[in-house]
């Protein structure tokens, strides 16, 4: 996930900063991803798992990941376009 926008330096109890998908994930759910200030400087927790790839959206197979040895079918996502070479 990326801020939407510009970040700002500094921000004030009950302001919410929106987060989109970065470049080849999609919102897996419905509604904004928000995070919320609050009077005592924490945030609110982001949903779990809030993107998906382009990939397991369109009913691919999960993202591959390397392990020694060769490569293992795993649910890491993974950025539209990525290879594996070995």
């Amino acid at each position: 996930m990326q801020i939407k926008g510009t970040p700002k330096t500094s921000y004030t109890a009950g302001e919410q900063v929106e987060y989109q998908c970065r470049p080849g994930f999609r919102r897996k759910g419905v509604g904004t991803i928000t995070v919320t200030c609050g009077a005592d400087g924490t945030w609110t927790d982001p949903p779990e798992e809030p993107c998906i790839s382009e990939c397991q959206a369109a009913g691919g197979s999960p993202s591959p990941w390397l392990r020694p040895g060769g490569a293992a079918w795993g649910s890491l996502p993974a950025p539209l376009g990525v290879g594996l070479r070995w």
